[in-house]
């Protein structure tokens, strides 16, 4: 939910102007592979490799196209894994990361799928990757867009109409906001400014309320034109779960359940949460999945400390779920295979090509959205499309690269998690499938000469602009610039 990425002053500059190893691991592969090496390879050795079925969803008449077959030279999966083993331990002992939990797929099969480290402390629990849910965060929006691109294919909603004809009418955004159309919560475009303070992540889950409640109570200011520039914005993708829940009569957590989870087999991935049952609000996370919960967990005092479960359903469609690797395998599988996976279709081909189309053209070196999902520029100069997911405690990344066949979730239990969950798809690639690099790379004169153009310090776009809230954010003072360094400013 949370993504704060750390870039060098040219790349803020440029985006602002063109915007306007705790224990060993534990493996249940489920496709016939190699065998593991009794000891781990050196990475100087290694080289490149030479569910349930459910009735199908009709939503077109179109038949979905096969996945192709990617070009490049499948992964081998003993090489994989052993590069993911020796990359994982000293990336979560480095950065003082409890537990992950890893599935890779490629060419219509599971080719990894592992537990790394600890999903609970006290009791000592091991990371099962087929059975230990882990908070996924924003990649729950994902599921989100799909709802929504699928009312798109059925035409019981358009693009290009204001949102507010998909809303109950307590729900509809004022007079000042009207120019919202639907295109615009795809992209994040909207113009909201984006709030968090004391809303957003709950520790009491009697503070959860309703979805049509949070949206009305917790009502950001449009502060800029809609369309204008792409901010980030979950309160965008909750109205996006509320319009899909408003068109179809059903509530947000069951019409996932319907058509996306039970059709995959992803008998182990729910919005709902472990609370108790109240009037008014979506079931509670079932009991049988309680107990299989990962425990987050923040570095401090030299030792991990647990956190308290981030309650995040009021605002469900855009981060409450909780998922298994193994059950994110399914749903990458089911995205490569342009909506359709063993026998049950997700979403027909308007959509399957939306979720690798950008909405909006963007410059080379600045990422945008296909239709809700991230697109990410990688090594080898792939493209790949997903999304990232953070909470407090849990970091997680889920990219698929159809060119390769190729799909990387990760999601971490620790609050450091972050950049590790970031880079291990990039990471992937770049050692299997792109080319050497030199470093350091050539710079820019040009840009060197013309680095004082850009001292100063900036704000992110994505921030509070009123309240208590933005008071606190401005005093922060954003991020210092200055030549080709940065630094965070003093408050």
């Amino acid at each position: 939910m949370n993504h704060q990425r750390k870039r060098r002053c040219g790349i803020v500059v440029l985006a602002m102007t063109l915007s306007g190893v705790l224990a060993g691991p534990v493996s249940a592969q489920t496709t016939p592979v190699a065998a593991t090496p009794r000891a781990p390879i050196p990475y100087a050795q290694l080289q490149s490799g030479s569910g349930p079925r459910s009735v199908a969803t009709k939503i077109a008449a179109t038949p979905v196209a096969a996945p192709k077959v990617s070009v490049q030279p499948p992964l081998d999966p003993m090489r994989l894994e052993a590069f993911v083993d020796g990359w994982m331990a000293d990336a979560m002992t480095r950065e003082h990361v409890p537990g992950a939990t890893v599935s890779i797929v490629q060419n219509g099969q599971v080719i990894l799928k592992k537990g790394y480290g600890l999903a609970g402390l006290s009791p000592r629990r091991t990371v099962d990757p087929d059975q230990t849910l882990f908070r996924i965060g924003s990649i729950s929006k994902t599921f989100t867009w799909i709802l929504l691109m699928k009312e798109v294919e059925a035409r019981r909603i358009r693009l290009d109409r204001p949102i507010n004809l998909y809303l109950p009418e307590k729900v509809r955004l004022p007079s000042q906001s009207r120019d919202v159309m639907v295109r615009h919560l795809l992209n994040h475009s909207a113009g909201f400014e984006d709030l968090a303070l004391g809303q957003l992540f709950e520790r009491d889950p009697l503070r959860v309320r309703p979805l049509d409640l949070y949206l009305r109570q917790e009502r950001p200011d449009q502060v800029r034109s809609a369309g204008a520039i792409a901010s980030y914005s979950n309160y965008g993708a909750a109205l996006a779960g509320e319009a899909v829940a408003f068109v179809s009569g059903k509530t947000f957590e069951r019409r996932v359940e319907d058509e996306i989870t039970i059709p995959l087999g992803m008998n182990r991935t729910t919005f709902r949460e472990p609370r108790a049952e109240r009037r008014g609000l979506p079931g509670a996370m079932p009991a049988l999945l309680r107990n299989s919960l990962a425990t987050g967990y923040g570095w401090r005092d030299a030792g991990y400390s647990p956190n308290h479960y981030e309650y995040i359903g009021q605002v469900a469609p855009a981060g409450s779920a909780s998922s298994t690797a193994g059950d994110m395998s399914r749903y990458m599988l089911m995205l490569l295979g342009n909506g359709s996976w063993n026998g049950a279709t997700v979403f027909g081909p308007q959509a399957a090509k939306a979720f690798r189309t950008p909405l909006l053209r963007t410059p080379p070196g600045i990422n945008g959205w296909a239709h809700g999902f991230m697109i990410f520029d990688l090594p080898g100069g792939y493209r790949g499309f997903g999304h990232l997911g953070d909470t407090v405690a849990f970091h997680s990344n889920m990219t698929v690269i159809p060119a390769l066949e190729l799909g990387v979730f990760i999601s971490t239990n620790g609050e450091a998690g972050g950049s590790l969950a970031e880079r291990l798809p990039r990471e992937v690639v770049r050692r299997f499938y792109a080319a050497s690099t030199t470093f350091p790379r050539p710079g820019s004169a040009a840009l060197v000469e013309a680095a004082d153009r850009f001292d100063g310090n900036y704000m992110s776009t994505r921030r509070a602009y009123s309240g208590l809230e933005g008071f606190v954010g401005r005093l922060g003072g954003g991020q210092r610039c200055k030549g080709h360094l940065w630094r965070t400013a003093d408050p």
